[in-house]
């Protein structure tokens, strides 16, 4: 699906890649981000530290390795990506159910990857009154293959509610002294 950016009269921008659906009836939002760290406080609130978008490694990866098969494990001297996922999702006041969450990521060939198991959670609310919610906190390992920009996405029951982007770029050179 083929979308724009800007509707201000200003240069538009097309991008190739699928959006995600619309929200069911029952939600009030999803998301899904990363951060370097995650941090759980007694009361059980939830913190996270360095919010990022971008990663840097030290080095291209090796020609070899753009096109090796997903199902083979990477070789050792790969650069590594290490971040935490927290995915939320919120419904409308007085909603109960449970239903299946899982992430996925788009690497940077295209390829849609399940990043572990379905996990059937329930909607809750320690407030009555306030929006039922169910979510997970996830370490990701990535293995970079190639540079780019991959998307995590969120699913429920199987439909993509949410989506976030990951760059994964050369880090920058220092400057000469």
């Amino acid at each position: 699906m083929t979308g724009w950016v800007g509707n201000t009269g200003a240069p538009q921008i097309s991008y190739d890649v699928p959006v995600a659906m619309p929200l069911p009836p029952f939600l009030i939002s999803a998301s899904i981000f990363t951060c370097e760290r995650v941090l759980q406080e007694k009361d059980e609130v939830i913190s996270a530290i360095r919010l990022v978008e971008v990663y840097f490694v030290a080095s291209q990866p090796p020609p070899e390795v753009a096109d090796l098969d997903i199902n083979e494990p990477p070789p050792p001297n790969l650069p590594v990506i290490v971040t935490y996922a927290i995915a939320r999702v919120l419904a409308v006041p007085g909603y109960t159910g449970f239903h299946k969450l899982q992430v996925k990521i788009i690497n940077t060939r295209d390829e849609l990857i399940d990043l572990g198991q379905q996990a059937e959670l329930p909607f809750g609310s320690s407030v009555p009154i306030a929006p039922p919610s169910m979510g997970f906190i996830a370490q990701i390992k990535l293995a970079v293959r190639n540079l780019g920009v991959c998307y995590l996405c969120l699913y429920l029951d199987g439909e993509e509610v949410a989506r976030h982007a990951l760059t994964i770029a050369l880090a920058p050179q220092p400057q000469g002294t």
